[in-house]
């Protein structure tokens, strides 16, 4: 037999049992088998208005700060008239026990309940609410729902309506939290995807700049953030910036923004000198500041000078010290991490580490091994000439090509000094062969580098 009639046969021949139960059953596997929760909040809604004759009946889930609720009205209701019953379903939720237990209402006889039900001026309806239904939806030992029916019948609820809006709660109660988990286990999924797809672009990435960019722009879409951004110290690379920190002024070497209407902070300084903030961040630990407004004054004022309600401080560090920091903002809310986004960003922070350790690794590397090179470039010319002035040419020339620079120039220093040394031998780059040439001579008198 098909729901709908089903539901009409219970409707004309209320004393049937077998049907009753068929109903109760039906309605429960329909809920069940919902693919999301809307769908199982308005398949409830919707058998248990007709069912127990309610002028409405409404269900509602309630999941951290945010509200689903399903409706069914057996009379078409005004918008100003379904806030009203909204301020009553959330005042009726409130009073409900955390136990699957039944709770009828007498709406008359509640002075809480009966200032918020609607009078029936200027409406063309009837929409007097006598008696009152309801029911809380359980998830773990809590009440984050309710089935509320509302009948215009003046008379006490049976126990056969009492059983089918416990029984609806109690199938709700099982369909939310199986989609809670389904949903829970997704999330997991695509978390554990996309960190993986993170940490594999900060490992491949080639150079400090871009292991830093793909960093807060990862983290940043990961968690939806406004803005994140990643300090250093503009001037050294992370291996002279170690244990330094705390005496220099970090900037923005790389961010992320979730619109362009963001205000950039590329070649700004983290300035927290002097505030609490700084020692907890050489110190290797994570400041998370949920309300900028509850916080410190310094951080306050931070809060209040970069727009930022929200404020999370993450050290990057290796081999013992501090060589970055990471700084999350939310602008719009206050924003506690959840521990599992507290991990992640944890994680990124460690593989940036990591990441910019080896960056200063292979930059060692190549720095020794451009030092290797001139010395054996030095060796080979000393080694291939008796000429001292050619040999002194030869090794000018490769420093200046070696070391990158304009100009290298010697100059011999003769005992006792003169007033001036003259300068000897000289390579000037290709670069700058146009340029005037400079002082042919180092003047000794008054010369701190001699």
């Amino acid at each position: 037999m098909r729901f709908s009639s089903l539901l009409n046969k219970f409707l004309a021949t209320g004393d049937d049992r077998s049907d009753y139960w068929t109903l109760v059953d039906r309605i429960g596997s329909t809920i069940r088998s919902s693919p999301d929760l809307d769908s199982a909040l308005g398949a409830a809604s919707s058998s248990l208005g007709p069912a127990l004759e309610a002028l409405r009946s409404a269900v509602l889930i309630f999941d951290g700060g945010s509200k689903a609720i399903s409706e069914y009205w057996a009379l078409a209701p005004s918008s100003g008239l379904r806030e009203h019953f909204e301020s009553l379903d959330r005042e009726i939720a409130s009073r409900l026990p955390a136990e699957n237990l039944i709770v009828e209402l007498r709406a008359d006889s509640d002075p809480g309940l009966s200032r918020l039900i609607p009078s029936n001026n200027g409406h063309p309806n009837d929409y007097t609410i006598k008696s009152i239904l309801a029911a809380p939806v359980v998830l773990d030992s809590e009440a984050t729902g309710a089935i509320i029916i509302y009948r215009q019948k003046d008379a006490p609820w049976s126990a056969r309506e009492k059983h089918m809006a416990q029984a609806v709660a109690s199938s709700l109660s099982l369909t939310a939290g199986h989609l809670r988990s389904r949903e829970k286990a997704r999330a997991a999924s695509d978390r554990e995807a996309l960190t993986n797809r993170l940490l594999t672009a900060i490992r491949t990435a080639v150079g400090v700049d871009e292991i830093l960019r793909v960093a807060v722009e990862s983290v940043g879409t990961t968690l939806g953030i406004t803005r994140a951004v990643i300090y250093m110290d503009s001037d050294r690379d992370a291996s002279k910036t170690a244990g330094r920190l705390a005496g220099s002024r970090l900037t923005a070497r790389a961010q992320y923004r979730a619109s362009v209407l963001v205000p950039s902070l590329l070649e700004t300084g983290l300035d927290i000198e002097g505030s609490p903030l700084l020692s907890q961040l050489l110190a290797g630990e994570v400041i998370s500041i949920a309300d900028t407004n509850e916080s410190h004054p310094v951080v306050r004022a931070i809060g209040v000078r970069l727009g930022v309600r929200a404020l999370t401080l993450v050290p990057i560090g290796y081999n013992g010290h501090t060589v970055a920091a990471l700084t999350l903002e939310q602008f719009d809310r206050s924003r506690m991490f959840t521990d599992e986004e507290l991990s992640l960003i944890g994680l990124v922070a460690e593989q940036t580490a990591v990441a910019l350790y080896q960056a200063d690794l292979y930059r060692e590397a190549q720095e020794s091994a451009r030092r290797e090179a001139l010395i054996s470039k030095i060796s080979s010319a000393i080694h291939s000439s008796l000429d001292s002035n050619s040999v002194l040419q030869s090794i000018v020339k490769e420093l200046c090509e070696a070391l990158a620079v304009c100009r290298c120039r010697l100059a011999l220093l003769p005992n006792p000094l003169p007033e001036t040394i003259p300068i000897t031998h000289e390579h000037t780059a290709e670069c700058c062969r146009e340029r005037r040439p400079p002082q042919r001579a180092v003047p000794v008198r008054d010369n701190v580098h001699l």
